[in-house]
């Protein structure tokens, strides 16, 4: 029998991997769909795919390079993959 936590690692895992495929089906629909990339970039960021995330973030912020939150993440996904290595 699993524990609760591997139960909600599960569940959580499962969440994480459609919400990845939502907003990627969202993405091949309309490229241009800054919510879109912003999302996965941030769905990226918590697996700790850090390269994925940096990648997404720099093309949220090509659709609205005046998002400041945009800005300060993608500075953060930066710092993070810089301090996993």
């Amino acid at each position: 029998m699993l524990a609760h936590s591997e139960i909600d690692r599960e569940k959580k895992n499962k969440l994480m991997q459609t919400a990845l495929a939502m907003y990627m089906s969202a993405i091949e629909l309309d490229q241009n769909f800054f919510a879109a990339h912003y999302s996965l970039a941030t769905s990226y960021a918590n697996l700790g795919y850090w390269d994925l995330a940096i990648s997404e973030m720099e093309i949220a912020l090509k659709l609205n390079p005046s998002d400041v939150d945009t800005k300060k993440l993608l500075i953060e996904f930066r710092r993070q993959k810089a301090n996993s290595m």
